[in-house]
C-alpha cells in the first residue's frame, strides 16, 4: 500500500510530494469548468464525479490510515494520525493546487438520448424507450449531485403505461370528431 509519509532520520513526516502522487492514484485532480473562474477539486470515482474540498481530502486521508492501511507498528498509526492533526497546512487550497488537472468529459442530453442517474444504475432514455444500464456503460462523466438518491430496481420496463401518460392520454382523446 501507498504511503505518503517517510521515516527520515527516525522521524516521520508528511512527503507533500508522495501525498500529490497518493492523492492522483485515488482519482483526485483539479478539473476547470467555463462556469467557474478558477479551478475546482474534484474526486472520480469510475464516470462519477465529486467535487472536493480540502477538508474533504484531509479527510480521506485520515480514514485511509485509520481504516485501509495496514501499520506493523501501532506506534507509526497514532503518530501519522498526529501529522494529520498537526499539519493541516499541507492540504491548504493553494497546495491542493498542485494535483494534476483531470479531464472530464461531461455526459450531455442530445435530442437522441437523455439519462436519469440513479444510486445502482442510470436509465437511457431514447425515441425506442428507456433502457436500465450501469454507470461504467455511460460515454462519459456525471457529477455526484446529480445522482438522484434512490436504488432503482425495477427491471421490466417495456409495455407500461406510466400514470402521467395515462392522463395524457385520457384529457386528449377526443369522442366527438367535429373537435
Amino acid at each position: 500500500m501507498k504511503t505518503f509519509w517517510t521515516n527520515a532520520s527516525g522521524s516521520l513526516k508528511l512527503d507533500p510530494g508522495a501525498l500529490l502522487e497518493f492523492l492522483k492514484e485515488q482519482g483526485f485532480g483539479i478539473m476547470k469548468h467555463t462556469a467557474v473562474n478558477g479551478t475546482i477539486l474534484v474526486k472520480i470515482d469510475g464516470r462519477i464525479v465529486r467535487i472536493v474540498n480540502p477538508n474533504e481530502i484531509r479527510k480521506f486521508c485520515w480514514d485511509y490510515v485509520d481504516c485501509k492501511y495496514e501499520f506493523s507498528d501501532p506506534e507509526e498509526k497514532r503518530h501519522v494520525k498526529n501529522l494529520l492533526i498537526r499539519e493541516r497546512a499541507i492540504f491548504s487550497k493553494e497546495n491542493m493546487s498542485l494535483l494534476e488537472s483531470v479531464e472530464v468529459h461531461e455526459v450531455i442530453d442530445t435530442q437522441d438520448v437523455s439519462y436519469l442517474f440513479f444510486k445502482n444504475c442510470a436509465l437511457k432514455i431514447t425515441n425506442k424507450g428507456v433502457k436500465k444500464v450501469t454507470h461504467n456503460s455511460i460515454p462519459g462523466h456525471f457529477f455526484e449531485s446529480d445522482i438522484i438518491d434512490f436504488d432503482f430496481d425495477t427491471e421490466d420496463m417495456d409495455n407500461r403505461d406510466g400514470m402521467f401518460r395515462q392522463f395524457m392520454t385520457d384529457i386528449t382523446l377526443h369522442e366527438n370528431p367535429e373537435i
